[in-house]
């Protein structure tokens, strides 16, 4: 994976809890700064962990996928030349 991760072009969201006892975070920045895509978003949460979509930031995990594909699906919709409410390029947020 690592050295095929530059080859990836799809829009990308990444979610990690900062307290995961399984996987390191650092799998998490080293895809969003590996990844070849333009658009990705990177979510850090403070109060989960490994399993986001069962822990404790559940609704803002639903939330932030939901909002994601409306983005994705929104921004390949996008006229050249407009801006478009889709993905943000090569963003981070702590939740």
């Amino acid at each position: 994976m690592r050295r095929d991760i530059s080859r990836v072009r799809a829009p990308a969201l990444i979610m990690h809890a900062i307290e995961d006892d399984v996987a390191s975070p650092r799998s998490a920045e080293f895809v969003a700064l590996n990844i070849g895509s333009s658009q990705v978003r990177t979510i850090l949460y403070h109060n989960s962990y490994h399993i986001l979509t069962i822990d404790n930031d559940k609704e803002s995990v639903a939330d932030e996928t939901i909002g994601f594909f409306r983005g994705a699906a929104g921004a390949g919709s996008t006229r050249s030349g407009e801006s478009g409410e889709g993905i943000k390029p090569k963003l981070l947020s702590v939740a």
